[in-house]
Order: structure tokens, then C-alpha cells, then sequence
């Protein structure tokens, strides 16, 4: 290779530290995604959650990609075909979708990972070497074959090393927390930057015969940065949206459980009730009959059926005297007579088969 033909090149670092940025950010939701994604594992609602997923992490990684290749300056004017440059965003897509039909799953055995590795690898690949056939300008670009087969293999790594780090750390209790949840980002956003500019050292920039050796930029950092605007407002609704779920998921299941657990209360408290002699009746704030134990049952000759609903006084005989029963009328009237240690009092019931029972 001639020197005197290769075009220099160097790297604007406000860029490339946004594009670390953009990746960090995509590994973010990519982390929350996932989980989600394997949380309705066996539900119609994991195809829009896919759907959703490819579409956050594929522009992510599309995105973080496109800024890095922003930052690559050269001594010439360069431009970007817009038709190529927006087709590349669809290798990464497709292969977030296929990665996460592969790995998102409630168990995730290490050959998943490592099919899953290989597509996501190769999909990022894909789509970096597709954004370059975008770039407009005066020379010729050629890849140095051993740096070439390197960055797909390091993309290949890199994706296995971030999926490990996704499921193996999120299997911690620590990925319940913030600091939890940003190293895993980290990792994968390193992992997704260093495949990059892994690839970005393979490229070999060759000036034409007659072509001017400089030019003016034409607008790269503000361009970069719209993009990586428009790319976090897509990945942080993603995440956004994936912890609003969560949440609404979590409120729903402690429903449940709360339900659950008073029904089992409820069970308990009356499978004690039956294993008592008395009769047990317990009554709503207006002395309607809400529950009843076997005693009750067999004292009146009633089914639960016919007693829970009924006022308490369908079951007080008509022939009890007046003060019983103004001292019933009393009790389910005046709160402060049903306090704890008061005075009883007795009424008198009457049988289905029309026999009386005296209750205290």
C-alpha cells in the first residue's frame, strides 16, 4: 500500500463519546426488554413486546453505529447516501428480532447464547459494513482482510459476552437496583462500541487521481447529535414503557395475592367455625347474615344457602317476648352494644320444622 495515497484519519471525541452514550443507553433497554420479553414467554403479548424490542434495539445499536461513523473524519468532504444509510438500519433489526425470538426466554441454556450471539454479531456486522456503502465521497475504500474477519469475530464475541452479561447478572438480585441495571448497560454498551471501532480500524480510505486532498465538514456534529436525540427519545420510551408495565404487572400480581390470601384466611377462619359447637353467625352493619358455621346449619334444620343473606331476624321467633326483642333490635342498631365484654342477652329462635331454640 502506498502511503502517500491513504487518506489520514482521526476521531472527533465529542462523537465517539456520544456514540458510547447511544450504546450504553441502548444496552439500558436492552437489559429491561428482554426480561419482559421472557416475562410473557407463553402469552400472545410477547409479539408486540418482539415487535417493539427489535424496532428500540435495533435503532439503538443503528443509531450508536451511524455517530461512531460520523466521527471517522477525513481530510475530504463526505456525505451519506440517505436510501443506504436508512436500509442499514433493517440487518440490525432483523437481527434483534431473531436474537430475542432465540434468547428471550424464562431459561436460557449457553447454546442460545451462543446462537444467539452469532446472529446479533452478525446482524451488527452486517448492518456497519451496509452504513458504509452509504458514504458519498472522492476515494476509494478498501478493508484489510485480517482486520475485516477480526471485527466480525470480535462482533460475534462481544454479542455472546453482552448477552451473558444481560441474563447472567440479571439473575442477580443487584439488577433489581439502579447500579445493578447500569453496569449491565455498561457492559453491553462497550461490547457493542468495540465491535465498532474494531471494524472502523479495517477501513482503508484511498484517494482518487486528481481528487483535492481537503474540504470543508458539512454539518457532521449536528447531524450526529439530532441523531442521537432522536435515538434516545426512542430507546428511553422503550425503557419507559417496559418499566410501566413492570410496574402495572407487579400492582396486578399483589392484587392477586392479597386476594389469595384473604380467600385462604377465610377458608381457615371457617373450617375453624365448623369445628365449633356453637352456632357462629356473623353479620353485615345493617344485621344482614354474611356467614354461618355446620352448628347454625343443624340448630335452625337450614342449609347456608338459606341463612347467609337472610336478616337475623328471620330466624328470631315471633313469639319472643318484647324485651328480647328491642334488646336484639338494641344490638344490631347501637355499635357500642356489641362492644367486647357487654351484658348477653337471650332471643328466642324458631326451626325450619317451626320449633323454637333459645339463643344467647
Amino acid at each position: 500500500v502506498d502511503p502517500s495515497v491513504v487518506l489520514p484519519s482521526e476521531y472527533n471525541s465529542a462523537l465517539v463519546i456520544l456514540s458510547f452514550f447511544v450504546a450504553t443507553l441502548a444496552g439500558f433497554a436492552f437489559v429491561h426488554l428482554l426480561h419482559r420479553i421472557a416475562e410473557h414467554e407463553h402469552t400472545r403479548s410477547r409479539y408486540p413486546w418482539m415487535a417493539g424490542g427489535a424496532l428500540i434495539m435495533g435503532l439503538g445499536i443503528w443509531a450508536m453505529h451511524f455517530v461512531g461513523m460520523l466521527a471517522y473524519q477525513l481530510p475530504i468532504e463526505m456525505s451519506y447516501d440517505p436510501l443506504v444509510t436508512m436500509g442499514s438500519a433493517v440487518p440490525a433489526v432483523l437481527a434483534s428480532a431473531w436474537n430475542l425470538q432465540i434468547v428471550a426466554h424464562a431459561r436460557v441454556t449457553r447454546f442460545r447464547l451462543f446462537l444467539g450471539g452469532i446472529v446479533l454479531g452478525s446482524g451488527i456486522g452486517l448492518m456497519h459494513y451496509t452504513g458504509m456503502a452509504a458514504v458519498d465521497f472522492d476515494a476509494f475504500i478498501r478493508y484489510d482482510p485480517l482486520l475485516f474477519a477480526l471485527s466480525l469475530l470480535v462482533a460475534v464475541a462481544l454479542a455472546m459476552c453482552a448477552l451473558w452479561a444481560a441474563f447472567r447478572m440479571s439473575r442477580r438480585d443487584t439488577i433489581r437496583t439502579l447500579s445493578g441495571e447500569s453496569l449491565s448497560a455498561l457492559f453491553i454498551g462497550l461490547a457493542v462500541a468495540g465491535m465498532h471501532y474494531t471494524a472502523m480500524s479495517s477501513t482503508i480510505c484511498f484517494a482518487r487521481e486528481g481528487a483535492p486532498n481537503s474540504a470543508q465538514y458539512l454539518g457532521s456534529d449536528v447531524l450526529a447529535g439530532a441523531t442521537a436525540i432522536v435515538a434516545s427519545l426512542i430507546l428511553i420510551a422503550g425503557t419507559a414503557a417496559v418499566v410501566l408495565d413492570r410496574r402495572l404487572a407487579s400492582e396486578i400480581l399483589h392484587r392477586m395475592e392479597a386476594t389469595q390470601r384473604a380467600h385462604q384466611t377465610g377458608q381457615r377462619l371457617q373450617l375453624i367455625m365448623d369445628n365449633v359447637a356453637d352456632a357462629v353467625i356473623t353479620l353485615d352493619e345493617r344485621g344482614t347474615i354474611e356467614t354461618c358455621n355446620r352448628a347454625a346449619e343443624r340448630i335452625f334444620g337450614l342449609g347456608a344457602d338459606a341463612i347467609i343473606g337472610q336478616p337475623l331476624t328471620a330466624l328470631i321467633s315471633d313469639a319472643a317476648e318484647g324485651t328480647r326483642k328491642r334488646n336484639l333490635m338494641r344490638y344490631l342498631l347501637d355499635p357500642a352494644a356489641r362492644r367486647a365484654g357487654g351484658d348477653g342477652f337471650e332471643v328466642v329462635g324458631h326451626r325450619a320444622d317451626g320449633s323454637v331454640v333459645f339463643l344467647e
